[in-house]
């Protein structure tokens, strides 16, 4: 139970962190972009002068609950349950 705790709470903080940067590289996917280059700080400049900061929070936390979800249990799941079941599985060697 520790183990998991741990592995949940150290993916909750993993989100967080990098959120900004897997936002960013969402908008520069988007298809109104396609075929062409886009600069990561090109791109936040544009979503400020769009709306400012109220702009960039709702873009930049869109989905956030659910992105810190994914990643905290992926993240149990990798640190946790996946060795639990190798040993399940092949013994403790």
């Amino acid at each position: 139970m520790d183990k998991m705790l741990c592995s949940l709470f150290g993916g909750f903080f993993s989100s967080l962190s990098t959120l900004p940067l897997d936002v960013i590289v969402s908008q520069i996917q988007q298809s109104k972009n396609s075929g062409r280059t886009v600069k990561p700080l090109a791109e936040i400049k544009q979503n400020y002068k769009e709306g400012g900061l109220k702009r960039m929070k709702s873009v930049y936390t869109r989905g956030v609950e659910a992105r810190i979800l994914h990643v905290a249990l992926t993240t149990v799941a990798m640190k946790t349950w996946n060795p639990m079941f190798h040993n399940f599985m092949f013994g403790d060697n």
